[in-house]
């Protein structure tokens, strides 16, 4: 009895032990089926491939909107970049995952909208959408001109109304869809071309968005179209009442007040788009205001004085005032305006050229080659051949008087101190020819055609003129280097004379000496009285 009581007495022990041998066997399956897990997912880690590339690989995969993400993301890119076509590539992959959503469609059209065409005009700065309303990109803002013709503006053009109209569809409450829409039915490029449907589409976005500037103005641009000047014109106030810093609704008001025939109006409306506009996108405002007061010079010069006093650190107004008092030769203020745009832009080598040109044509050769030189210096190509061709010309003699430029734009000279008066009322003068390369690289007319120019140097000839049958024949000549140096010379050039054109250039210089040896030998005896040789006049 006391045996069988002890043994019931361990066994409680007992399975005790076995139930924590049990548990330990349950905790060592559980950890061995971790381990070789945890191996498995380590080993797989461990291979570089499927870490880069985990959707191609098929180890890791990625939820449908973080890829769709990444897809829109790409297009923007590509957008930004320039590559519309690969842009729109990607907006298709986009909406082939999200069918449903309007602004794929409406992001897609405006890059079909942006291959289509291309806008002419500098474009206001533009605030279409709010930042809750969409988050599109703004193309209408600064447009890629088209360059591949092969895409079809046609094709382009219905894609991109497909795509604004399927965006509509879906969602017709983004003001911006219906801009968008008559912005391209209002573009002169675009074979769908609807004005009427064009104002339907704006009324829309208008009623959507109200305070929208831009909306109206589009709007007015669409009645100016059809003529509705009234209507454009009020529709332009509103835009220029919401944004009245907004250059391009002047410009846009302008336009419309030259279609009402009011064109100081307009000139004022031009004048106010050029006190607000940034320098580059004057260009297309100074032609407007040039083309609205005929190119009156005078009232010009007051148009460009008056926005100097509003803007005096532009110097585009100077350069235009400046070429403007050129036209009326007045060369001093001309000079003086040219300054003062160096003042503002003394890097700038287009306006050392301009001004050593004026300099140039105001017989102030040495300020001249100053300023082509400059230009040159700062790599302006025309400036280094202006300034060899100028320091050739400021290296000439004052004895040399220029008489006259031939068709092929070759100068000529007579030299004061060798005009000689010989037998039988004869004239021998000494004539250098220069080829102007200011005013022409190449021509194939010719005063006369046996004087050879070569135009990287100088010809002197000697003309011999019968002053009483007005009769030429050259009867020296040589061709000289740039440093002087004789390239050839004929001493009997022509053995005869020929009869002189009055309208040639010869028959320019043939009155001139002529004449002066006319009013010379009124008062002398005729050569065969007189023993001394033939005399140089002055």
């Amino acid at each position: 009895m006391i045996k069988d009581e002890n043994m019931f007495s361990e066994l409680p022990s007992f399975c005790l032990i076995r139930r924590l041998f049990f548990m330990i066997f349950l905790i060592s399956v559980a950890v061995l089926f971790d381990f070789t897990k945890s191996y498995a997912f380590w080993s797989a880690v461990g291979n570089m491939d499927a870490v880069r590339e985990p959707v191609k690989s098929g180890k890791v995969s990625k939820s449908d909107s973080e890829m769709l993400r990444e897809i829109v993301e790409e297009a923007k890119n590509q957008a930004v970049a320039g590559n519309l076509k690969q842009a729109i590539d990607q907006y298709t992959d986009a909406i082939d995952r999200s069918p449903r959503d309007p602004v794929l469609y409406f992001e897609r059209g405006t890059l079909h909208y942006r291959q289509a065409i291309a806008h002419p005009l500098p474009e206001a700065p533009k605030t279409m959408v709010s930042s809750d309303e969409s988050t599109a990109p703004q193309p209408v803002a600064a447009p890629s001109p088209v360059s591949d013709l092969l895409s079809g503006t046609t094709a382009q053009c219905g894609l991109a109304l497909n795509d604004f109209d399927q965006a509509i569809a879906l969602n017709p409450s983004y003001a911006i869809f219906f801009y968008m829409r008559g912005v391209l039915l209002s573009t002169d490029a675009c074979p769908h071309r609807d004005l009427e449907d064009a104002v339907a589409a704006f009324n829309q976005a208008l009623r959507l968005s109200p305070a929208n500037a831009a909306f109206y103005q589009e709007r007015g641009n669409v009645w100016r179209k059809l003529k509705q000047f009234d209507q454009a014109k009020r529709d332009i106030d509103q835009a220029i009442l919401i944004e009245p810093n907004n250059y391009y609704f002047f410009y846009e008001k302008g336009l419309i007040q030259e279609g009402m025939g009011k064109p100081e109006a307009a000139a004022e409306n031009y004048r106010q788009a050029l006190t607000l506009s940034p320098i580059d996108q004057m260009p297309p405002f100074i032609s407007a205001l040039k083309k609205i007061r005929n190119n009156d010079t005078r009232i010009l010069i007051a148009d460009f004085s008056a926005l100097i006093k509003k803007r005096p650190a532009v110097p585009a107004f100077y350069v235009q005032r400046g070429i403007l008092f050129e036209e009326k030769k007045k060369w001093d203020s001309a000079l003086d305006d040219f300054s003062a745009a160096l003042s503002l832009q003394s890097g700038d080598r287009e306006l050392h050229f301009s001004r050593g040109k004026l300099f140039y044509e105001a017989g102030k050769k040495t300020e001249a080659l100053k300023d082509f030189q400059r230009a040159c210096r700062l790599n302006h190509v025309d400036a280094c051949r202006y300034e060899k061709i100028v320091e050739r010309k400021t290296a000439r003699d004052d004895r040399w008087v220029f008489f006259g430029r031939s068709q092929d734009n070759r100068e000529y000279f007579y030299d004061r101190k060798h005009l000689k008066t010989q037998e039988g009322n004869r004239k021998l003068v000494r004539v250098r020819i220069e080829f102007d390369d200011l005013e022409a690289e190449s021509s194939s007319v010719s005063d006369h055609a046996e004087a050879k120019v070569n135009r990287n140097g100088y010809a002197l000839e000697w003309w011999e003129f019968k002053c009483s049958s007005s009769q030429l024949r050259i009867s020296k000549h040589s061709r000289l280097s740039p440093d002087e140096q004789v390239i050839e010379s004929f001493s009997e050039f022509e053995k005869v004379f020929r009869t002189v054109s009055p309208e040639s250039v010869s028959g320019k210089l043939a009155r001139i000496v002529c004449r002066k040896a006319d009013k010379k030998d009124a008062t002398k005896k005729p050569l065969s009285f007189r023993q001394e040789k033939p005399t140089v006049s002055p």
